[in-house]
């Protein structure tokens, strides 16, 4: 793999890995995979061009379909660690609006069960 290619994954991983700053962040990060799927297509064209150089047997065609199946593996790896940033976020937030909601539902039970008994 030649030193572009290297820093562009390295690059992808810091990206994928990262803690988003807020919401909107984490949302574009989590839908917004084109990075990835370039570097991918680029991936794949670097290994068919490899394996059309060489011998068209069954093992130089298991082992370029396993690096391929690697290579896909892998990317959907990278995009599911930047979506779970995003739904990091939302369930965080989710917690913030929870809270709340649960405090009146604990204080309208208690006004309900006043209010029937007094009257």
């Amino acid at each position: 793999m030649d030193e572009k290619t290297a820093n562009r994954f390295d690059a992808l991983e810091r990206a994928a890995f990262e803690t988003p700053s807020g919401m909107g962040s984490a949302a574009v990060k989590a839908f917004s995979a084109a990075p990835a799927r370039t570097l991918r297509a680029s991936l794949r064209r670097k290994l068919k061009k490899a394996a059309s150089g060489q011998a068209n047997s069954g093992a130089v065609r298991r082992a370029i379909k396993s690096r391929l199946d690697f290579c896909d593996r892998y990317f959907r790896r990278i995009e599911q660690a930047a979506e779970l940033g995003f739904y990091e976020r939302l369930f965080a937030a989710w917690h913030v609006l929870h809270l709340p909601l649960f405090i009146l539902l604990i204080i309208t039970a208690i006004i309900h069960v006043v209010a029937v008994h007094l009257y």
